[in-house]
């Protein structure tokens, strides 16, 4: 199995909270990957000089390596990136971090390169 997390704030760009998006992606994660591990943290980074600091909410799960698991995760990603109103989320899949460019069309994106572990 791989772990794959999902760092999402837990409020908007607008300090508006986000309980019904995180309702919403709890139920989803669920019904796709049969549960998951929620924990909190905070986000920090700096863009153009500025340095932000935010809640975030990570969602871990931990589910076989298949192709098309990874890619339910990343429309998790995704659309749960943009219903929050976020330009861009941090995600983890199986070790490997990137962050998604929310504004982009999911399908314009590569797939996160896999190291071969045979």
């Amino acid at each position: 199995m791989i772990i794959s997390k999902l760092h999402l704030p837990l409020n908007d760009n607008n300090g508006v909270e986000l309980t019904e998006v995180h309702a919403k992606l709890k139920r989803a994660i669920v019904k796709i990957f049969n549960g998951c591990t929620v924990t909190t943290g905070q986000g920090v980074w700096m863009d153009k000089g500025k340095i932000y600091d935010e809640p975030v909410a990570i969602y871990e799960i931990a589910h076989w390596g298949a192709e098309y698991k990874i890619k339910q995760f990343m429309e998790l990603v995704h659309e749960y990136g943009a219903r929050a109103n976020q330009l861009a989320v941090y995600c983890v899949i199986d070790k490997h971090a990137t962050i998604i460019d929310i504004v982009k069309p999911f399908n314009s994106r590569p797939s996160p390169s896999r190291p071969n572990t045979k």
